[in-house]
């Protein structure tokens, strides 16, 4: 809850909303329920849900064989089911811890393009909610912080929901990247890195250089790689290294600044790819 404070500079705001959450449930503490009901124009309907143990309850083929076991499908369609009617047209997100990732991961129904790494999968039978994108919290924040909303003003234009998309939808992960990397910061950061090298928006263009015969890639501090991916800066020092013993990355630095480009799988050591 004080990422979405801060997020959007309403870090002010925190005694209001402990002290009307005091009135109302005689607890003091920062609630997704009070901050919508301070700030009921916000453009999606945030919910959270703590999972324990999620390691344990989650195998790494389920990455690929069942993401909607992965991303906790059955606890989004219960915040679905919650909140639904409040949202009137909203994206509906649930926010749960997971991995590295400094404020977890959201789970929601929007279909925006925050400019980042995600994880789209779509619901079998392209049945309501048709698709849900799974995405770093903080990633999701930066884009609606970006987005003009006003807290003390009226609603802006609603974010679009998914809908029934014919042609289907495609994971940004690979197989490989797991069997490869595990789950821990390397695969996090991989992730990270090969969308934003692939990504036509323009949120990250001040990290991405091109290089003789157009090659794409990263200069950014040890401080910006700590911000833009989430992670905290002892699992980026870790995931770059263990990029690089594998062949999938070509660091550098100087100036101040990390250079890093990635080496397609299949240069790095023949395989990868499918």
């Amino acid at each position: 809850m004080a990422m979405v404070l801060e997020s959007f500079g309403l870090s002010n705001k925190k005694w209001e909303l402990l002290d009307a959450h005091e009135r109302e449930c005689n607890t003091r503490t920062l609630t997704f329920a009070g901050f919508r009901r301070r700030f009921s124009t916000f453009p999606v309907v945030l919910d959270a849900r703590h999972v324990g143990r999620l390691s344990d309850r989650v195998e790494l083929a389920d990455l690929f064989r069942r993401p909607d076991r992965l991303f906790l499908t059955d606890l989004y369609a219960e915040a679905l089911a919650r909140h639904g009617d409040e949202a009137g047209g909203r994206p509906v997100g649930l926010v749960v811890p997971f991995g590295g990732y400094r404020g977890g991961v959201v789970i929601h129904n929007g279909a925006v393009d925050t400019g980042g790494v995600r994880l789209q999968y779509p619901i079998p039978g392209d049945a309501p909610p048709h698709r849900l994108t799974a995405e770093p919290f903080h990633q999701l924040l930066a884009y609606l912080a970006a987005g003009g909303w006003c807290p003390d003003g009226p609603g802006g234009d609603d974010l679009p929901t998914a809908r029934p998309d014919p042609a289907g939808v495609t994971a940004v992960v690979s197989p490989w990247m797991a069997q490869r990397l595990g789950t821990g910061p390397a695969f996090a950061l991989y992730v990270w890195l090969a969308g934003l090298m692939g990504s036509a928006s323009a949120r990250h263009r001040d990290f991405i250089r091109r290089g003789k015969n157009g090659v794409r890639y990263l200069a950014a501090t040890r401080e910006e790689l700590t911000v833009a991916s989430g992670l905290p800066p002892d699992a980026v020092k870790r995931g770059l290294a263990q990029l690089r013993e594998l062949g999938l990355i070509l660091t550098r630095r100087g100036d101040g600044r990390t250079f890093v480009v990635l080496v397609p799988p299949d240069e790095a050591d023949g395989e990868g790819g499918g």
